[in-house]
């Protein structure tokens, strides 16, 4: 996928504004400019010459501009002026934004509301055209004037309190199906279809309930019914039994999904189809109090009309949802004409007159040169419609911005045909039909079809006669209120009818229906609903929205958080759409519920705090594509047309204060009031695998050292733009959050290699995979270009590796800046961000990611502000959770435009990072106290070191009783970039990476110390180096940090070391023998001991922990191991290193392990190994030892299935065939090298056999079932 450029950059992370206190709103601000006239633009690329550091930027078309903003607390005033005064400003001889931005430097004010505090947005576009030239502000101070405010908070629960008692909570309820406006019947035959049984029913208790079909309205403060709503039906018992006979029937009017407006400008119609659904849904019983009926009204025969109507307005609506162009927001489109040109529509309408109809038409097109569309009604023209180029381009327009057609046309007869005729230039061009509505004339008649009679057009006022020429077995109800119709009584004249009816106002005509109720059509069966009451709750901290089919797991993770403390509540779709939709789907029916929870808390204890959203999405609520994933809905944009315009985000259903809801419909900036997030499973297998890994996550075996590690990765591209905000982030984190381990991986400083497929980073590559799978992460961040199959144009993380990280035990939370890591709305690619959450056997626990395209900016203090002062930042000793840290994120930004859309939380909202409860504190060096101690850690210098474990309180955990994990690091090294694309800079970096020392040491009663020397490959200036610790007592773990000391130099006492003491080399586990056969991921196994430790600093100087494999071959390659080294508890001089051989080929393999000790000695161990043509057992090296023997042998074999569990068969065998013995054994674990089996010379009876030749089968199966066996000849000598 091509990502969008910024100068063909993507965006790292959103801007952030400053929150001033009011007291301080005239200080002095200082904006520092980055002025680049360099920077040009194409069609392809954004024009960025004004970059301001403290200013967040918006884009404009293709330019992107940049604002200053602040926010003032404002619950107590309100501001009646914002100027500026005291500027100084200086001049660009840029002219390029001067047709988008004003000749003064705009000011505009915006009310928020978060959390229901209010504040003042105040922001300041600080460019300006002036002349020529362009002017922008260097420093001013704010004037603002204010007035007093009184704002209440609690006045804004608007839904505290609405009903606690939902319709459906008790009773017998089915649920039904309509997917157009008019009435509808139940009868007999339809319910006993459906199963139920007839005896059951009352006609006087039955009722129905429904709200119709239409949209919710996005506004919160727009009314709306807050349950299901009765509506009145007709109700025919012939026989008066009060049951369901075979003549006996019910009628109530439906409301389709669709609504119909009424231009009057053009007395043309339009239609606003339904987003998310593709009908209207009711629901039924009959049983409580007795229904709700409808009324009569009079036929008006006593009033003198104003007016007599023999007409009204008959229309005609069609639309199909078939393509969605960039399969994102929520605009579809049908009828494409590419192949075919021409779209015809045929319709016989009997009682058409000879009048003016019209056409109300959406439509566009996609050609890159200039293209139009003729419009014909009974082969005559009635329109043209011309469409521009487009560049067809990614981050461009799709096709042409709709066209909307209104056009008269005189009707001759009672047929319609209505064709659409596409002027393509260009093969690949083609144009696409929205909807259209034919608004027709015609003659006010009972028809064999139902009938809304609009009299819009009409413009008629006051008493109104409605006369038809034929009523005759037709009812007629006024349905201007759909849940109370009425029966229009009607007079009779001949085989017509009129009625009277009065007050009628041109601005809401009342609206009336004529049908025949002996064809009134059947519902479509849905079935019974279950009795459930979502009105009803109170006091939730939590709310988990899924899909019915993920219930018992999304019920297993509310289960894990009630134990934690919170008040957690779990609820379907499905519930959630019958209680605040009508059954109907509708995004906004989840943020009705949640705004329900919100406002019935107490701002405290019991209020909504997070909202998780349970299930993948889409961006086809319809379910037109195959393999749709709508399990729970996204709020989708209502841009369709425009990548860089168009998003997807769960931010809607967490902005619940009264006055919000603009956020979709505008770029308003509205506040997140609580956390959300969301987990995209598609099927049970998907749920379980994450609640499963965020149970583990909080489990002893997650507990490690690897949560004191962070990654930074930052892309190459653009002039490394991406590694200055990464380096300057990474210095912060350094500063304020010492006890994290910094990773850096700056793609520019290691070896860009060509490959025929383009440039790669082989060596980005494997250092990635060793963080995340061998040593861990805590937080993996990311910076630069991506897209939906990997990171970084040299694609630096693949969807092959992130399939085959094993890091379940350390499992990291992302932060991806990167165009459309996380697309979790695509239909047809998993995307990395996708794969990291599912994989079973790791990847990741969470992340922070984009949905779409995004672009670079000034990311710095955001991604900051995300990691360091939200994310790691405690709070009464905890770190917040990662939902918390995303809303005060997202609440940051002051420009609300598409990039900051496009950033989702994929967690649990509700969780938090991994941290240490009790902190290791050092309290000695060699003897010396920490405070005290002054002295210079040398080079070859024996090092001692005292701590303790220490809670919050200060005091040491004395029942503390475990292992402490220290890593020392050398002081900081200097490197730099490499500067190998063409426009990129070398730029200087420092990083502390080199580990000294990294033991496994016991802690007693709080208390521990250990010893090491340090290497004599340290960098001998002197400086600062650190010591970073990890202790571990069962489920409980400390850590912490110590700086206290300076390293470098070499000691004044050395001993005399000229060798590395001990070194052994296996595949698999000790077992093994030289040449054997392994499985297709072998383990190099070592175990080392030295006398004076162990060198594991890592020079990069050719004194390193180094493997080589094939030594000599084409297929050669090295490894460094550095990273593998497992000291010994409580040693400095023993260790082991485990390190898996991964992708290698079936065949002979030779292996050389290159170590060195801290004086600089080496040591080297060699083997061979064997790996089979496939993953099938195999056996070599069978034989039975002692042999010849008396009374015991032990048969051995070698196998390929290392540590899995494998069933033995051993049948001994006279010469002649015969089984004189046979022994079955399973082996738990089997090594590589196996002489578990034994035999004592004795056969199947216990008798001892005679002194001569036996034959022996031995066969292994393995868990996978598949089997290798080998015969073999033995002796027995009595």
């Amino acid at each position: 996928m091509k990502i969008v450029s910024l100068l063909r950059a993507s965006i790292s992370f959103l801007l952030i504004y400053i929150v001033f206190p009011l007291e301080a709103q005239q200080n002095n601000v200082h904006l520092t400019w980055d002025i680049n006239l360099s920077e040009k633009t194409d069609s392809k690329e954004l024009l960025i010459p004004f970059k301001c550091d403290d200013c967040d930027q918006i884009l404009v078309k293709k330019a992107v501009i940049p604002t200053y903003s602040f926010k003032i607390s404002a619950n107590a005033i309100n501001t009646t002026s914002v100027s500026l005064k005291n500027i100084k400003t200086q001049f660009s001889p840029f002219n390029g934004f001067h047709t988008i931005i004003d000749e003064d430097f705009t000011i505009k004010k915006q009310v928020l509301y978060e959390k229901r505090r209010r504040f003042i947005l105040i922001t300041v576009t600080p460019i300006r055209k002036s002349g020529s030239k362009t002017e922008y502000l260097t420093d001013f101070e704010w004037d603002i004037k204010t007035t007093p405010f009184s704002y209440n908070p609690y006045a804004s629960k608007n839904k505290k309190d609405a009903t606690y008692e939902s319709v459906l909570s008790s009773g017998d309820f089915y649920k039904v199906k309509i997917e157009s406006d008019g009435v509808f019947k139940i009868n007999k035959t339809f319910l006993e279809a459906n199963g139920i049984d007839i005896n059951t029913v009352s006609m006087s208790k039955f009722k129905v309930y429904g709200n119709g079909g239409e949209m919710l309205p996005e506004l919160i403060q727009t009314p709306r019914a807050e349950d299901l709503v009765e509506n009145a039906i007709y109700s025919v018992d012939l026989n008066g039994n009060d049951k369901m006979d075979a003549d006996d029937y019910l009628l109530w009017y439906a409301k389709g999904p669709t609504k119909f407006n009424y231009v009057p400008g053009s007395e043309s119609y339009t239609a606003i189809g339904h987003d998310f659904d593709v009908a209207s849904y009711y629901f039924f019983n009959w049983q409580g109090a007795s229904g709700k009926r409808i009324t009569s009204l009079p036929d008006g025969n006593n009033i003198t009309p104003n007016l007599t109507l023999t007409e009204y307005d008959h229309l005609i609506y069609h639309e199909r949802n078939e393509e969605n162009h960039i399969k994102s927001g929520r605009v579809w489109w049908g009828d494409k004409m590419q192949l075919t040109t021409l779209k015809t529509f045929d319709y016989s309408v009997p009682g058409l007159l000879p009048k003016t109809g019209r056409l109300y038409t959406v439509t566009t097109a996609r050609s890159t040169v200039n293209s139009s569309m003729n419009i014909s009604l009974n082969e005559t023209p009635i329109s043209q419609v011309y469409y521009n180029w487009v560049t067809g381009e990614y981050d461009d327009d799709f096709a042409d911005a709709p066209k909307t057609t209104i056009v008269s046309f005189n009707l001759s007869s009672t047929d319609v045909k209505l064709q659409y005729s596409y002027n393509k230039l260009q093969n690949d061009a083609a144009a696409y039909i929205d909807y259209f509505v034919l608004s027709l004339p015609r003659k006010m008649s009972a028809y064999s079809d139902q009938q809304t009679l609009r009299i819009d057009r009409l413009a008629v006022n006051g008493a109104i006669k409605y006369d038809f020429d034929n009523l005759i077995d037709h009812f007629v109800w006024n349905i201007s209120d759909i849940g109370n119709p009425a029966l229009q009584q009607t007079a009779k004249t001949g085989a017509g009818g009129y009625f009277t009816t009065s007050n009628v106002n041109t601005s809401n005509p009342p609206l009336f229906i004529v049908f025949n109720p002996n064809s009134a059509p059947l519902p479509n069966f849905i079935g019974k609903v279950e009795n459930q009451n979502l009105h009803e709750n109170t006091g939730t901290n939590y709310l988990i929205v899924t899909h019915k089919s993920l219930l018992d797991q999304a019920n297993q993770l509310a289960d894990f958080h009630r134990q934690r403390g919170l008040s957690v509540t779990v609820s379907s779709t499905e519930q959630i759409f019958n209680e605040f939709s009508s059954g109907s789907q509708d995004v906004t029916a989840i943020r009705d519920y949640a705004k329900l929870l919100y406002d019935r808390g107490d701002g405290n204890s019991d209020s909504l705090q997070y909202i998780l959203l349970f299930g993948d999405a889409s961006y086809d609520y319809k379910d037109v594509e195959p393999n749709n994933t709508n399990v729970v809905p996204i709020y989708q944009s209502y841009n369709s047309n425009q990548h860089t315009y168009s998003y997807c985000s769960d931010d809607y259903y967490a902005i619940l204060d009264n006055s919000e809801g603009k956020w979709g419909t505008s770029s308003v900036n509205e506040s997140l009031d609580i956390a959300v997030g969301r987990l995209p499973a598609s099927n049970v297998t998907e749920a379980k695998i994450l609640v499963d890994k965020i149970i583990h996550y909080h489990s002893e075996a997650s507990k490690g050292d690897w949560i004191n590690t962070l990654t930074f990765v930052a892309d190459d591209e653009d002039r490394n733009d991406h590694l200055a905000p990464s380096e300057a982030m990474t210095s912060s984190l350094d500063l304020e959050s010492p006890a994290y381990n910094i990773k850096k991986i700056w793609l520019d400083a290691y070896e860009q290699v060509s490959f025929g497929s383009g440039n790669k980073y082989p060596k980005v590559n494997e250092e990635i995979t060793k963080m995340v799978s061998n040593r861990g992460t805590l937080i993996f961040n990311y910076v630069g270009h991506g897209g939906e199959n990997s990171m970084a144009h040299e694609r630096v993380v693949t969807r092959d590796e992130i399939v085959n990280w094993d890091n379940y035990d350390k499992l990291s939370f992302y932060i991806t800046a990167s165009c459309e890591i996380a697309k979790i709305d695509n239909l047809i690619v998993e995307t990395p961000g996708e794969l990291m959450l599912m994989d079973e056997n790791g990847g990741a626990i969470g992340m922070v990611a984009t949905t779409r395209a995004v672009y670079i900016g000034l990311n710095t203090r955001l991604n900051s502000s995300l990691v360091n002062d939200n994310l790691l930042k405690k709070v009464n000793g905890q770190k917040p959770a990662i939902g918390e840290a995303y809303r005060i994120m997202r609440n940051l930004s002051a420009s609300e435009g598409t990039n900051q859309r496009c950033f989702i939380l994929l967690g649990d909202p509700a969780m938090r990072l991994l941290d240490y409860q009790y902190d290791v504190v050092t309290t000695a060096i060699n003897g010396t106290e920490i405070g005290l101690f002054s002295d210079t850690l040398k080079a070859l210098s024996l090092v001692t070191i005292e701590g303790e474990i220490r809670g919050k309180d200060g005091q040491v955990v004395t029942d503390f009783m475990g292992e402490a994990y220290p890593t020392f690091y050398d002081k900081k090294s200097k490197y730099k970039t490499l500067g190998q694309d063409p426009s990129s800079k070398v730029i200087e970096f420092e990083e502390q990476n080199r580990i000294i020392y990294k033991g496994k040491v016991s802690v007693t009663n709080g208390k521990f110390s250990f010893k090491f020397v340090v290497p004599k490959d340290i960098a001998y200036n002197v400086a600062k180096g650190k010591l970073s610790y990890y202790a571990k007592d069962g489920t409980r773990d400390a850590g912490g940090t110590e700086y206290n000391y300076p390293i470098g130099g070499t000691s004044d006492s050395l001993m005399v070391d000229n060798q590395f003491d001990e070194l052994e080399l296996f595949i698999d586990d000790e077992s093994w023998v030289f040449g054997g056969t392994t499985s297709g991921k072998p383990l190099l196994l070592a175990h080392l001991k030295d006398s004076n430790g162990i060198n594991t600093i890592g020079s990069g100087i050719g004194r390193e922990m180094e493997a080589i494999i094939d030594a000599g071959t084409e297929s050669q390659q090295s490894v460094i191991l550095n990273d593998y080294f497992k000291a010994q508890l409580n040693s400095y001089t023993e260790g082991t290193i485990e390190y898996p051989l991964e992708n290698m080929s079936a065949g002979r393999h030779t292996l050389k392990l290159i170590v060195w000790d801290v004086y600089n000695n080496s040591a080297e161990a060699y083997t061979e190994f064997v790996i089979g043509e496939n993953e099938d057992i195999s056996l070599n090296n069978v034989l039975n030892y002692p042999n010849p023997f008396n009374n015991y042998t032990e048969f051995h074999f070698d196998h390929n299935k290392s540590g899995q569990n494998i069933t033995v068969k051993l049948n001994i065998l006279s010469v002649a065939g015969n089984v004189v013995k046979s022994i079955t054994q399973e082996i738990t674990n089997a090594p590589a090298h196996s002489s578990e089996i034994t035999w004592d010379g004795r056969d199947d009876f216990g008798d001892r056999l005679a002194r001569g030749v036996y034959l022996y089968n031995l066969e292994v199966r393995a868990e996978d079932g598949t089997t290798s066996s080998k015969t073999e000849k033995l002796y027995i000598v009595n």
